[in-house]
């Protein structure tokens, strides 16, 4: 069974909350709740999200961004149909009718926005998006004023699997119909001014037939599209915050893209630079923010390559390390060890060091945090360890509450070397 809009934004938001904070000690009622859930992966990965103590205050949050998504739909909708309005009733004016104006503005606009629409709809179903400029609008909107205006724990969170829901079939069809819905307001109005007053039918007609009916139509099959896919959503349960939990809700499955294999514990050679190497060390963003590494080590030669939080991060950042005109001197992979590292981890930072064809390091934060929750980080970090052995890279521990000298120069000096290779 699928997910609606809601239990997806609520699933996603846990996930992203979790791969910055950890799991809390109390899931295994949700984990065991997970298990008794008949369906996918999918399924029991929401059944263990709404079970989660954080789930009602983020439920709250995301009925609050639903709200006021609407509100501020309505009122674009009503300053299109104002302008058109306004539009219209200019172009009527004492001396007689402005037909320049009235095709100009009626016609010649929505057509070319019409025509740049699928140019770039065209490009995004190429290269990959969110939306075009109001995907880029929203997105924007969201990250600022999201984490501010929600209330809940998962603010920030919340908006962000907000941002995350653009990239989906469902959120790119609801921002088609958003769009076209705005450009239906803006030339219906029109219509209806130019009827009202009785104008010339040469007038009314290219309006109505070359500005406002195709927007109808297109509203009207986005609109459907959107209400269908809003019902039939999916998580990607490839990322690594699904990947950590399918032995303890899905036992009995693997995603078919992963190796049912244990995570490989023999070492293998560590990775060399590649001669032809220039520029920075790059810093990947994997299942953790870099910020606190940046900021600790604030001269730290090295620059942010990006997250690869979500399977399109992951092509972009492979993408760009393929489009480098020399490979990097090395990779900074950013990871927490309140996650457990699996399979698909090590995949994931292997593929990276290997596109970039440079040595990795892996950096550890929360080895604090782990151990107030009751874990055992010395364990863990002999996990991640292993994980780092199997694909070549190198670990370093860091605790950004209170850097330790040592690993700072750690990690400078690992970069010299990187460089100096």
């Amino acid at each position: 069974m699928a997910l609606n809009f809601h239990q997806w934004l609520l699933t996603e938001s846990i996930r992203l909350h979790e791969q910055q904070h950890g799991r809390s000690r109390d899931d295994a009622t949700a984990n065991a709740v997970a298990r008794s859930t008949h369906g996918s992966m999918t399924d029991q990965l929401a059944a263990r999200a709404s079970t989660l103590p954080m789930a009602g205050a983020a439920a709250a949050d995301i009925r609050r961004l639903q709200y006021g998504a609407t509100a501020i739909l309505g009122l674009i909708l009503i300053g299109a149909a104002l302008a058109g309005t306004l539009v219209a009733q200019s172009s009527l004016g004492a001396r007689g009718i402005d037909a320049i104006t009235a095709q100009l503005a009626l016609v010649g606009l929505p057509a070319a926005a019409l025509l740049g629409w699928v140019v770039m709809a065209g490009v995004r179903r190429l290269r990959g998006g969110s939306g075009g400029l109001a995907g880029q609008f929203v997105r924007i909107a969201l990250e600022t004023f999201g984490p501010r205006w929600l209330r809940g724990l998962l603010a920030a969170d919340v908006a962000r699997a907000g941002v995350y829901l653009l990239r989906t079939p469902g959120g790119q069809s609801c921002l088609a119909a958003a769009v076209h819905g705005m450009w239906l307001a803006y030339t219906g109005a029109a219509v209806v001014t130019y009827i009202a007053a009785g104008s010339a039918v040469a007038l009314t007609t290219p309006v109505a037939l070359y500005a406002a009916t195709p927007r109808l139509l297109l509203t009207l099959i986005y609109t459907g599209l959107a209400v269908f896919r809003s019902q039939r959503m999916m998580l990607d349960v490839t990322l690594p915050g699904y990947l950590q939990l399918r032995d303890r809700v899905h036992a009995a499955s693997v995603p078919a893209n992963q190796s049912e294999a244990p995570m490989a514990t023999l070492p293998r050679a560590p990775r060399q630079a590649d001669e032809a190497a220039a520029g920075p060390v790059l810093i990947i963003a994997a299942e953790r923010s870099a910020d606190d590494l940046l900021t600790a080590i604030p001269a730290l030669n090295a620059s942010l390559l990006g997250a690869v939080d979500t399977r399109q991060d992951r092509r972009a950042l492979t993408h760009a390390l393929r489009e480098r005109p020399h490979p990097p001197p090395g990779l900074l992979a950013t990871c927490s060890v309140l996650r457990t590292p699996d399979t698909g981890t090590a995949q994931i930072l292997g593929d990276m060091a290997e596109t970039a064809g440079a040595p990795l390091i892996v950096v550890l934060h929360d080895t604090r945090a782990l151990a107030e929750r009751g874990g055992d980080p010395c364990a863990r970090i002999a996990d991640w360890g292993r994980m780092a052995d199997s694909i070549g890279a190198d670990h370093v521990i860091f605790d950004h509450h209170q850097p330790d000298p040592a690993a700072i120069a750690s990690i400078r000096q690992w970069t010299q070397d990187a460089e100096a290779s």
